[in-house]
């Protein structure tokens, strides 16, 4: 048996918590007035109706259940972390399928519970307890929930843990907020460049514009039909041995309608391919694949251009082009060839496309730097989270 350092102790769940079953139909307020909240994997309890986008809950929410502040709620899928702390609201009304539970330990910091909660280890228990009911409806017995053993530190020390962890998800959001500027940042650069080329923004009243079908360019710039710049051609049917990640000698990418679908052994084209999703919801969406790839027949590719090009200025104005308003409905989402080779792009000089495609590519490298920012934090967080969690770093330690 693993001792626990001084102060800590182990202990079941189900001496921490009891089962909350308080139904609105309990209450002597009106019910009408309180949240409905429901549960998400990711931003734990909201309000249904942004989850949704509408109400789903009955006229009739008798049976629902009351939920308070600092209160545990578990649903399903609970062996993918689908067990919260209610933190945004004092009270609020949930689906009668969820579980409520209540806080009656003093010792425990509510903050430290929530993330304990869903630790790996705690996940790996909840796969091994779960039972299916339907797809995804994977959920716990309470008995079974209550039984669970886990390792609680002194009070001070979980109050640390909490503040350490706080303090890299808080740099993670920093950085994630970063990362949606960078991007607002670049769709305006963008809008701008393809509408008055690479002039200061408080210089556009003395660009010299013309009205085209594509809308206002530059006099200078010209209009090219995609059918009088490259050739497309569908992919390949998937490969049989596509890996979800690279792996081994699984090391192509493979292209489908929404991006990379894997990665194969086996390459279908050389590097320098431009793809164009073919169906899904984000068709129309084109990708530059600087390396070897497999491009499958969810996606369309360039298999000749028609004339010298810029390819990294051609995917700039495809991007801009948005295909995917094109996109035919009615079952599958989807971009024919004929679609395509239907629309135009703006054609600057060579300089002046290498200029605009230099701007763009200094604001893509700083959101890829941000972005591996992101994920170092996050890699972080669960190192520390597990460590903090099992005593294996102590915070006194981190103090010194």
């Amino acid at each position: 048996m693993i001792s626990l350092p001084d102060g800590w102790c182990k202990v079941r769940l189900g001496d921490l918590l009891i089962e909350s079953n308080v139904k609105a139909k309990h209450l002597t307020i009106d019910t009408d007035k309180l949240p409905i909240l429901s549960m998400t994997r990711y931003n734990g309890l909201i309000l249904q109706t942004k989850k949704f986008d509408k109400r789903v809950a009955g006229k009739d929410i008798a049976n629902y259940q009351v939920v308070k502040k600092n209160n545990i709620v578990y649903s399903f899928p609970i062996d993918e972390g689908v067990i919260y702390a209610l933190k945004r609201f004092e009270i609020g009304l949930v689906s009668p399928t969820y579980f409520v539970w209540k806080i009656v330990d003093k010792n425990i910091d509510v903050d430290y519970l929530d993330l304990l909660l869903k630790t790996p280890d705690l996940i790996r228990i909840y796969t091994m307890l779960s039972t299916r009911t339907v797809h995804r409806r994977r959920i716990i017995k309470k008995n079974d929930f209550k039984q669970i053993r886990v390792k609680i530190p002194p009070l001070l020390e979980q109050k640390k843990i909490c503040s350490i962890l706080s303090t890299i998800n808080e740099a993670k959001e920093k950085t994630e907020n970063f990362i949606i500027s960078l991007k607002k940042l670049r769709k305006s650069l963008i809008e701008h460049l393809f509408s008055y080329g690479v002039v200061k923004f408080d210089e556009i009243e003395k660009v010299k514009t013309q009205k085209t079908e594509i809308g206002e360019i530059p006099e200078k710039w010209k209009i090219k039909k995609l059918n009088n710049i490259f050739r497309l051609t569908g992919g390949k049917k998937r490969p049989k041995d596509n890996l979800p990640m690279s792996e081994g000698k699984n090391i192509f990418p493979v292209y489908g309608g929404n991006g990379i679908m894997g990665y194969a052994k086996n390459k279908l084209l050389d590097e320098n391919v431009m793809i164009i999703g073919r169906v899904g919801e984000h068709c129309g969406a084109v990708y530059l694949s600087k390396e070897a790839c497999w491009v499958s027949d969810n996606a369309l590719y360039v298999k000749e251009w028609l004339s010298d090009i810029n390819l990294d200025y051609i995917r700039l104005a495809l991007e801009k082009l948005n295909l995917n308003r094109l996109k035919r409905t009615g079952g599958q989402p989807l971009i024919t060839q004929s679609l395509v080779y239907s629309q135009s792009i703006p054609f600057p000089s060579e300089e002046e496309q290498q200029n605009i495609v230099t701007i763009i590519s200094t604001i893509d490298m700083q959101i890829q730097v941000e972005k591996r920012n992101k994920q170092a934090l996050v890699e972080l967080f669960k190192s520390m989270l597990y460590n903090l969690m099992n005593a294996k770093i102590r915070v006194n330690n981190l103090e010194a």
